[in-house]
């Protein structure tokens, strides 16, 4: 398994995996890195094909706050 560092996926998805690790230690969460890549991944896929807020938080599980700071990202 690689270590968000280490991953050379597009630059949009380093720099909102960088992001989100940064959010996370700052919140003191210990989410496996792992897990928090797949369903930020997911939420991208699904933010780029323009789906719903409401069924991005049911696939993903994530906060319509998180779901909004990935929106931002993408778009800028």
């Amino acid at each position: 398994m690689k270590k968000i560092e280490e991953f050379q996926g597009s630059r949009d998805t380093q720099n909102i995996g960088l992001y989100l690790r940064k959010e996370d230690f700052e919140r003191g969460e210990k989410l496996s890195e792992k897990h928090k890549f797949e369903k930020t991944a997911i939420a991208i896929a699904m933010i780029k094909n323009r789906e719903k807020d409401e069924k991005i938080m049911k696939e993903t599980g994530l906060s319509i706050e998180e779901i909004t700071r990935l929106r931002k990202l993408i778009e800028n």
